[in-house]
């Protein structure tokens, strides 16, 4: 399936393709923002799809809109119900560290940076760290999101093998 969607979406194989996903949108914003922000100062830009989520308020949506114009790599859609599709074609991925989404990013091993919720709770920023110390993903703290930081990390996600596989079998393992 993997190539169905790089086509569709008009991308060679060799060509790097970034997914940006903050889940369902609602305080995604400042991801998005840094994004922009990171790939306006790449040097060659990667082709990229940004799915702001449903819930991202208006005003915000129409905002990132008009920034992403500014970016001929990359594409913005306020939704999709196919996102594994996307998410199994990229070659790094930008999000913010629910829990399904970073399951189905560990089982896919794609290189990964995740800018997880700290609020209401830090569960996400847990997981994240944790997950982060053990060499599978990079973790941004939201408050120390940056464009600068965010380029690195995406330069860094883009020239990394995949991350080794991560076993999510834990509760057949506890009852052996």
């Amino acid at each position: 399936a993997l190539p169905v969607m790089r086509q569709r979406l008009g991308v060679q194989s060799e060509e790097p393709l970034v997914v940006v996903t903050p889940g369902g949108g609602g305080d995604g914003y400042e991801v998005i923002d840094a994004y922009l922000g990171a790939i306006a100062a790449h040097p060659q830009p990667p082709k990229t799809v940004i799915i702001s989520g449903p819930e991202m308020p208006g005003p915000q949506r129409q905002a990132l809109h008009q920034a992403a114009q500014a970016h001929p790599t990359v594409q913005l859609l306020d939704f999709t119900d196919d996102l594994m599709s996307y998410l199994n074609a990229a070659d790094a991925v930008v999000a913010m560290g629910g829990y399904n989404t970073t399951c189905e990013l560990l089982t896919l091993r794609k290189p990964t940076i995740l800018i997880p919720r700290t609020r209401p709770v830090q569960e996400q920023w847990i997981r994240a760290q944790r997950l982060a110390q053990r060499g599978l993903i990079q973790a941004i703290h939201p408050q120390q999101l940056t464009p600068q930081r965010l380029l690195a990390a995406l330069q860094m996600a883009l020239n990394s093998p995949p991350p080794p596989a991560f076993r999510l079998d834990g509760l057949p393992r506890v009852a052996e």
